[in-house]
């Protein structure tokens, strides 16, 4: 049974349950009993003050960190229980310093969808349309493999 475009965007893509985390030693609350959902097609956007907490929660939902109470799930699933990479291929972390981490700009943007073990035509194909939807210089995506 196929499920309705309506529903899809109804179904919770990523749920938050009571998370909390703690620094290292336990000793202060980073995030405190957080609770959201997410539903497919929704933009979402994190803000507050420096030191609030945004990267922290976003590090949870990359794995790049673990909370230490409540739940993360992402279609349907604990996120303790996916596999790094078959998350990391779908939840990308874009951080607000850009850490090129020694590759070009048309390498980083091709990155995420290499993971996603693409065909380099594809990749070139989305990461042009994206450069045109917002208006950004094509890079060369040929550099891009």
């Amino acid at each position: 049974m196929t499920q309705t475009p309506d529903r899809d965007r109804l179904t919770p893509l990523l749920k938050l349950n009571h998370v909390s985390l703690s620094d290292a030693l336990g000793l202060e609350t980073i995030l405190h009993n957080i609770s959201f959902t997410v539903t497919a097609g929704e933009f979402v956007a994190v803000v507050g003050a420096s030191g609030a907490g945004k990267t922290s929660l976003l590090r949870l939902l990359n794995a790049l960190s673990s909370p230490t109470t409540g739940e993360i799930e992402f279609a349907g699933c604990k996120l303790e229980r996916l596999p790094v990479l078959t998350l990391r291929q779908q939840v990308v972390l874009v951080p607000q310093e850009p850490k090129l981490l020694g590759m070009t700009v048309a390498n980083a943007l091709a990155y995420p969808l290499r993971l996603q073990k693409l065909p380099k035509a594809e990749c070139q194909t989305r990461l042009a349309c994206w450069c045109d939807r917002s208006g950004s210089p094509t890079f060369g995506w040929s550099a891009a493999s």
